[in-house]
């Protein structure tokens, strides 16, 4: 219930890159980004990981283009 509930309070917007990128931007949890190549059951959030800023600073700028 809590989850279904957190489902329809929360805007989530998601974009996956035809390189394999998974990008999902949340206003009130925490953000997620994977490599689904590597990754594709999306077990490692590399949200954080420093090295895929770039990657990740894309992405966003993608989906607030088509808002």
């Amino acid at each position: 219930r809590r989850m279904i509930k957190r489902a329809v309070e929360e805007s989530t917007r998601t974009v996956v890159s035809p390189d394999g990128w998974k990008l999902c931007l949340r206003d009130q949890d925490s953000n997620e980004f994977y490599n689904l190549k590597e990754d594709p059951i999306e077990t490692r959030n590399l949200y954080s990981d420093r090295q895929c800023a770039s990657v990740i600073s894309r992405l966003a700028g993608e989906i607030h283009r088509w808002q």
